[in-house]
Order: structure tokens, then sequence, then C-alpha cells
């Protein structure tokens, strides 16, 4: 009885350690409010460990213009992908659609996320100024990272310019190497 009840907690450790194998946690982050996000990205929420969300957006000639939106959602080891298109600025309402990406890609993505400390960066606004240059209309990378309980959202202006025109800031790096691993499955 002992070696069965042993037996049953191993496994049931592993399969517990099996499921977490990508857990990470929001560093940085506030409790999460559906308040602040959309209804969809809400709805993923409610179905999804961790819902991850990136859209280029810019500000030219007092106009905004949104680049379509990429959501990545997971659940334990499933990963879905969906594309949003802004379909009303004054509503704010979208159109999405689930993608059919292949699961190596997606994960490819999860792990750039993972791997370039998303979840645990600074956004720009919490960063130290190191550059004399200023640019306005060349793009604003925004992530909004959201767990179960916690919620964050980076915004990094224009990163390629300042990659290359100022001191280096790691944190730049990182977001833009997820833009990139994004712009790579998407073409």
């Amino acid at each position: 009885m002992k070696a069965l009840l042993a037996t049953t907690l191993f496994c049931a450790v592993i399969n517990v350690y099996s499921q977490d194998k990508d857990a990470v946690l929001i560093e940085n982050g506030v409790p999460y409010e559906k308040e602040k996000v959309s209804y969809f990205l809400d709805s993923l929420h409610n179905t999804n460990d961790y819902v991850l969300y990136f859209r280029n957006r810019t500000n030219w000639m007092a106009t905004t213009h949104l680049y379509p939106a990429f959501i990545l959602a997971k659940n334990q080891n499933n990963l879905s992908a969906y594309k949003c298109v802004l379909l009303s600025k004054p509503t704010m309402s979208f159109q999405c659609t689930k993608l059919d990406l292949p699961a190596d890609s997606l994960y490819s993505i999860w792990r750039s996320y993972v791997d370039n400390n998303l979840f645990k960066i600074k956004t720009q606004k919490e960063l130290p100024r190191n550059c004399s240059y200023s640019v306005s209309d060349l793009g604003t990378y925004e992530f909004i990272l959201l767990t179960k309980q916690k919620m964050k959202v980076l915004e990094f202006d224009a990163p390629e310019y300042y990659l290359r025109h100022c001191q280096d800031i790691p944190e730049r790096k990182n977001v833009v190497n997820c833009a990139s691993a994004i712009a790579r499955i998407m073409k």
C-alpha cells in the first residue's frame, strides 16, 4: 500500500513538473484587470494560462495607424495564434482570425518571449534615458502579457532606430528579437 501511495505521489509530482516546464511569472506587472483589455483578450485570458499580444503602432501625420495585432495563447502545452485587424477606431472593435501555423513555429515565438525576458523586463518609460536623439513617427512596439493573476504592458518607441543610434539597452534588443520572431513566422 505504501509503495502504491509513493508511486502515485511520484507520478503526480512528475506530471506537475512536466506541465510547468514552460511556466514563467510576470515581474514588474500589475494585478489582472479585465476592464483594461479588449473583450477578445479577456475571453482568451479566461481559457488560457498565458495570452501574449503584440502590435506595431505608428503615429504619423496626426493619424494613428494600427498594423495587425498578433496574439499567442498558451494553455499548458497547447499554443494557438490569432491575427486581429482594427475595424473601427472609435469603438476599438477588432476582427480576429485564428491562424493555422505549425506547432513548432508557435513554440519558437513562445520561446522568444521567454528567452528574451519579456516577462521580466521593464518598459521603456522605466529605463534610463541614454540618447540625445528623439523620434516620434517610427512606431511603437506594444506588448501585452497576461497570466491568470497578472498583466503587463511594454511599450518601446522605435526600438530599431534607437538600437542603431544610441547606447545599447538590452531591453530594446529583447523586444526587437521578439518582434522579429513574429515577423519571420508571419511572412
